[in-house]
């Protein structure tokens, strides 16, 4: 869908002045911001003539109806990204990728951080390491371990 022209024939007349509208409510703009990443033309076609809009409206859905159904105002790809838990290696990372130390360590963690940070190296939004047997091993975290194996 990305980069293709999609259009879009509806028999709800005012849906095409959604992407027109200047003032809404919150939870509006977010759908018209997402809407804008493509290129859209939306088009009115009566329910009479739009017979596949028409058989896909009247379909029942037996787990929830219309009337109890809500509006769901967050979008799944907010917490794409998301990190549960900080990663075992997020201070070497800011460490080599930003010059951050942690402020909370004693004299001998100090050192002892500074001994191991020698062995990572920060590439482009991934952090290595390097193992005894001079092989780098990108780290990862639990749940991206998980969808590896």
């Amino acid at each position: 869908m990305v980069g293709s022209k999609i259009v879009i024939y509806t028999d709800h007349a005012s849906i095409k002045y959604l992407l027109r509208k200047a003032d809404s409510k919150p939870w509006l703009i977010r759908w018209i911001l997402l809407l804008q990443e493509f290129d859209l033309v939306i088009r009115d076609k009566k329910g009479s003539e739009n017979v596949v809009a028409d058989h896909l409206s009247r379909l029942v859905n037996e787990e929830v109806t219309l009337m109890e159904a809500e509006i769901k105002d967050k979008f799944p790809d907010e917490s794409l990204f998301l990190i549960a838990e900080r990663p075992w290696f997020a201070d070497m990372a800011n460490s080599k990728a930003a010059g951050i130390i942690p402020k909370d360590l004693t004299w001998q963690q100090r050192k002892k951080f500074f001994h191991d940070v020698r062995f990572y190296i920060w590439d482009d939004s991934h952090l290595f390491k390097v193992g005894v047997d001079n092989l780098l091993r990108r780290c990862v975290t639990s749940e991206e371990a998980k969808g590896i194996l």
